[in-house]
């Protein structure tokens, strides 16, 4: 290549002047650069600082070279007449520049992005490898590459072999735990995400790198242990074969309560969970005949782990509610004997409070005040928790509620999602059509927070009615007049609505006649008191729907 004109050939203080001069505005475009990655909050910024930082020396050197040289044969390392300064330069690009470019590659891998959205999580002992590869290609590319010393490659190898045993012994620890990653990671003993004990110690795998390997426990802490100590010891992994893993929980019930309803209401209390898993699914057993009660072990499966005793406390509590409106007991003897003691008094006070709430509903003013007590006596009152579902759609009823303590939601489904159409307060009755028809519910229930509602069953219904039959006239004419909307204009219905009420209060007399079993005959025409008394606020009418749940 023809000498460059002698112009461009500078003493050497000027030309290393000019090089400093070069590699500072370098230094300056690298530091701004690097500001302007990290206001834009570039996640990976980081693995360009010490990149940008050799930019500028590497700069001044082929800067200087190419001055003090005057040739452009100085600057290309594959000749050579290439200065050593220039082949200082090359070494500092290449190094650091490969370095860089695999700091970036690693910080993705490590992002949000590859380990949350993607779901790819790799342990950083293969990063670490990769990055000793990497050196080790760098040293081979610097020596044999850009400074043409293949000589020294021999050298090289014998000082790797007396620094690696060197190293071996002084770093016995060091060397055993990072052989101990490779076997934790090649057999699969457990990856990133996974939770495992490992001694003493339960949490979630967050790192394995190639001394450790570290975990996230339930209090938040992270437990720094080394990997020799892993593959010394037993290591439970709870993520596999599959993400589900069982619990037990036991729960005690007293001997007057049939086995297969006890396990008929946990198979209920297990359904209000939903972070329960439905396959695989639940097992209910009778573990054991104790010396207070039958003990009984549920078995469900989970697969959040992080969150196991949250599910498992709510399941306690679903099973709180269920055998309390049930009326199965926990078998505390002490007090089986003090609360059987109160109940007599107890029981008169819920009749009465029950009887004057039932008093409150306008559904219930057609019945005479006889069969109203009858109800009450028999009537339950039934406790929900925070959530829980009180009737479901498209089930079968024989029960209405009302709302005593609490409020209620509820929900209609589009096939696809449920929505809200109504909150129903205390007074509020709902489910009615169930109660005197058998009809499926139309509209789920759920609490909206702890609640309490009276439960009035079709059997003290049904002693009414054959007591009464034309009691099945007056409740059929109350129950359409509730599902046109129309009890509070009663008085002044037109000829249309009328002739509606009337064939719809036929209707539903026949489904009443059908579903309690009453006797055919000719039924007397009654009047329902309370004319003027408005609906309750109640799921029955929603959005233009025949009665609710």
């Amino acid at each position: 290549m023809a000498p460059v004109p002698s112009l461009l050939a500078m003493a050497p203080i000027a030309a290393w002047g000019v090089g400093v001069a070069v590699g500072l505005l370098a230094l300056v475009a690298g530091v701004l650069t690097l500001k302007v990655l990290a206001r834009a909050r570039v996640p990976w910024w980081p693995a360009l600082v010490g990149p940008a930082f050799a930019f500028a020396p590497a700069i001044t050197l082929l800067v200087g070279a190419f001055l003090v040289g005057g040739r452009v044969e100085a600057l290309f390392f594959w000749d050579e007449g290439c200065a050593p300064t220039a082949r200082t330069g090359w070494s500092l690009l290449v190094f650091f520049g490969a370095t860089g470019v695999y700091g970036l590659v690693s910080s993705f891998l490590t992002s949000r992005i590859v380990t949350e959205e993607l779901g790819l999580k790799i342990p950083e002992v293969f990063i670490d490898l990769g990055r000793y590869v990497l050196w080790l290609v760098m040293a081979f590319v610097v020596v044999g590459g850009i400074w043409r010393r293949n000589d020294l490659f021999s050298a090289l190898f014998t000082a790797g072999a007396v620094t690696t045993a060197i190293l071996a012994l002084a770093l016995q620890d060091t060397i055993k735990n990072f052989i101990s990653a490779w076997a934790i990671v090649g057999e699969g003993v457990y990856t990133i995400g996974d939770w495992i004990w490992l001694g003493e110690d339960e949490g979630e795998v967050v790192a394995v790198t190639r001394r450790t390997t570290k975990i996230r426990t339930r209090q938040g802490d992270v437990v720094t242990i080394p990997n020799g100590q892993v593959t010394a010891t037993k290591v439970r992994n709870q993520s596999k074969p599959t993400k589900a893993h069982a619990e037990f929980v036991l729960v005690q019930a007293a001997y007057d309560a049939p086995p297969n309803r006890v396990r008929d209401v946990l198979r209920r209390a297990v359904l209000e969970v939903p972070k329960i898993l439905q396959t695989p699914a639940p097992v209910y057993r009778l573990r054991q005949f104790a010396d207070s009660g039958v003990e009984y072990q549920l078995k469900v499966w989970v697969d959040d782990l992080s969150g196991i005793h949250d599910i498992l406390s709510d399941l306690r509590i679903q099973i709180w509610y269920h055998f309390q409106r049930e009326g199965i007991e926990f078998p505390y003897p002490v007090r089986e004997v003090r609360r059987r003691a109160a109940r007599t008094e107890d029981a008169e006070t819920r009749a009465r409070a029950v009887l004057s709430r039932l008093r409150s509903v306008p559904f219930f003013e057609a019945l005479p005040e006889d069969v109203l007590a009858v109800l009450a006596r028999d009537a339950g009152c039934v406790a929900y928790g925070a959530g829980e579902r009180v009737v479901l759609a498209g089930e079968p009823g024989d029960t209405c509620y009302v709302v005593d303590e609490g409020t209620v939601a509820v929900l209609v489904s589009d096939g696809k999602a449920e929505r809200q159409v109504a909150v129903l307060e205390p007074g509020a009755l709902f489910g009615e059509m169930s109660l005197l028809t058998g009809e499926p519910r139309t509209a789920t229930v759920r609490a909206l927070g702890d609640a309490r509602l009276v439960a009035v069953g079709s059997t003290s219904l049904r002693t009414a009615l054959e007591r009464a039959p034309d009691l099945a006239n007056r409740l059929a004419e109350v129950a359409a007049l509730r599902r046109e909307g129309l009890l509070e204009a009663r008085a002044a219905l037109d000829a249309d609505s009328r002739a509606r009420v009337d064939a719809q209060t036929h209707r539903l007399r026949e489904l009443i006649k059908r579903f309690f079993k009453l006797p055919e005959g000719p039924v007397r025409p009654t009047s329902t008191p309370a004319d003027s008394a408005p609906p309750t606020g109640d799921g029955d009418r929603v959005a233009g729907r025949s009665p609710g749940p």
